[in-house]
């Protein structure tokens, strides 16, 4: 029964936006042309995602998965202009998009959370293997490295590299057979009910809800706390 590794989500539980996604995509916009307000354009992408199909492409090589990744983040952008009902055209929106999804592939529009780098170091100390479990895309090893904290990661694992996502059991055993482990030797760190601990839960993994406010210190107690109770 002895804890082997710990996993983490990533978006909002390792890493956040250093701003909204309405005025990123104003302020892109606005480079090409296009002036329109921050919320309503915040208000249509949150929409536009809730009713989006999942990003998972089964039967594909991962090249094609790239592809498929791509357009389908064109598509979702374009959705939000016409959903924010701003009238406006883009003289090249191929153009806009292509720097707006660059934006988003590193630092510039990601930065670490406060409790982040603690929370790895010590699971380093404490002689674990870390990684990452995570439904982005295919840029997530890219935001890593920008971030400073793709050397900590023993696996990254996200549709595209294993063509399953939270919360499907099958995300979870693909990083158990990347590890070597079995699911009572991991434990993952996540905030969201469904995709993070209700997920873990059911694919026989120990859960750690970071989501209530933890900070490091707390994490860190708890993440040795599930490690001697299982020493």
């Amino acid at each position: 029964m002895q804890l082997a590794a710990v996993l983490f989500d990533v978006t909002g539980t390792l890493i956040e936006l250093r701003e909204t996604v309405g005025v990123t995509y104003a302020r892109i916009a606005a480079r090409h042309g296009v002036r329109v307000s921050a919320h309503p354009l915040g208000k249509a992408f949150d929409r536009v995602m809730e009713s989006a199909s999942p990003r998972i492409f089964p039967g594909r090589n991962p090249e094609q998965i790239r592809t498929a990744e791509h357009n389908w983040w064109r598509e979702r952008v374009r959705e939000t202009f016409e959903n924010a009902e701003t009238g406006l055209r883009f003289e090249d929106f191929d153009a806009f998009f292509a720097e707006l999804f660059e934006v988003y592939a590193g630092a510039q529009a990601w930065r670490l959370r406060t409790d982040a780098l603690p929370a790895l170091a010590r699971v380093r100390g404490l002689g674990l293997q870390l990684g990452v479990i995570s439904n982005f895309d295919y840029r997530l090893p890219r935001v890593l490295q920008d971030l400073e904290i793709q050397g900590f990661m023993d696996v990254v694992l996200f549709p595209a590299c294993c063509a399953a996502a939270k919360p499907s059991p099958n995300i979870f055993r693909a990083a158990e057979i990347a590890l070597g482990l079995r699911a009572h030797q991991c434990a993952y760190v996540g905030h969201d009910p469904i995709l993070d601990i209700g997920a873990a839960r059911a694919a026989g993994w120990h859960e750690i809800d970071a989501g209530s406010g933890l900070n490091s210190r707390t994490l860190s107690a708890r993440i040795e706390w599930l490690a001697k109770l299982l020493t």
